[in-house]
């Protein structure tokens, strides 16, 4: 067997004021923790289980969320009580979940895509290519030799260019609970997997390294939220902002070639790549739509929707903000008609 677990049972004490951080939706609507398992394949396990906390079930439903989201696809593993770490937490649901042979724990605040090999490992990436990394020093830090085999892997301590980002294999649940209850014994502080993992080596297990081939964190609050800004909704009217202004009558209207504002043009092409979706609106009526859409493709543009037919008069965005949603939830910005600028406001 070859079970996956991602545990969930943590008070999420840097997300405060919300719901269990693994909880919160992301923008393109699925859970933290959907997204967190979105880039290992399912076929790679025979099981994977969720741990969650009783009082979260209780108070936000968090176990009947879980049962919508994925069916019977994934068990729900629900403790009692708080554990003081992550490593009891996987200790527990070993337990609870009568878990045998290899098993896979993956942390629920980050996206990872990688090519899983092998059963002892830790997956990693080089903080030398991740240039907008924050938080580092809160790091685990992997050493390793050229052949990528773990000589140790040191808990917030920068010591090396690589780090570990909450992914890791273990071969035996035997060793591991073993392992977990020898230290508990001779650690008063909390036990994280990086001290397993290391103790296991010290004793000869060798464990790989595995660079991930992409990875988002979603640590702390935010960087969750620097996350979602990068996909945000931009509503952008078409005329005066996308093409030079022009209207129904006169010599340069809707039926002639539109001339792109090539600035903005480009800004957008950049929020795209980013994430952002765009939802374009404009007056122009609805018999210009096919025209209107061959313009956008033609700068390299695309959307989620156009909304034609608007009326030609001030637009309004009304949206609610919370603390998942933070203040303010959208923001109006003005330019000057047919102003190449936009990368002045964006």
């Amino acid at each position: 067997m070859y079970t996956l677990i991602v545990p969930c049972a943590g008070n999420s004490s840097r997300f405060p004021n919300m719901r269990p951080k693994w909880m919160l939706t992301h923008p393109e609507g699925k859970l933290m923790v959907e997204k967190a398992i979105d880039g290992l394949s399912s076929n790679s396990f025979d099981r994977t289980i969720i741990t969650i906390l009783r009082e979260h079930a209780d108070k936000y439903e968090s176990d009947l969320w879980l049962k919508q989201i994925f069916g019977d696809k994934v068990e729900i593993c629900i403790l009692e009580d708080p554990t003081c770490s992550e490593s009891e937490t996987i200790y527990k649901t070993i337990i609870q979940m009568k878990v045998e042979d290899a098993f896979c724990v993956k942390d629920s605040d980050g996206y990872i895509s990688v090519n899983l090999s092998g059963k002892n490992f830790v997956v990693g990436k080089d903080i030398r290519k991740m240039p907008h990394l924050t938080n580092i020093p809160s790091k685990s830090f992997v050493l390793k030799n050229e052949q990528n085999i773990l000589t140790n892997i040191i808990e917030k301590s920068v010591s090396s260019n690589h780090i570990s980002i909450g992914l890791y294999g273990f071969s035996d649940t035997k060793k591991y609970i073993d392992k977990y209850l020898e230290l508990s014994n001779l650690i008063s502080d909390e036990i994280y997997p990086s001290h397993i993992i290391s103790s296991l080596i010290d004793e000869g297990n060798v464990f790989r390294y595995l660079e991930a081939d992409k990875y988002h964190d979603w640590g702390t609050a935010k960087e969750w939220r620097s996350a979602a800004l990068r996909l945000s909704t931009y509503l952008v009217d078409i005329d005066g902002v996308v093409f030079k202004n022009k209207g129904k009558y006169g010599s340069k209207n809707w039926s002639g070639n539109d001339v792109p504002l090539l600035s903005n043009v480009n800004k957008l092409k950049e929020v795209q790549k980013n994430g952002g979706q765009l939802i374009f609106v404009t007056s122009r009526p609805e018999e210009f739509r096919k025209k209107t859409e061959a313009s956008l493709n033609e700068q390299g543009l695309s959307w989620h929707s156009i909304i034609m037919g608007c009326f030609h008069s001030q637009r309004f965005i009304i949206n609610d903000f919370a603390s998942t949603n933070q203040y303010p939830s959208c923001i109006a910005i003005n330019i000057t008609r047919d102003g190449d600028n936009l990368e002045n406001f964006i």
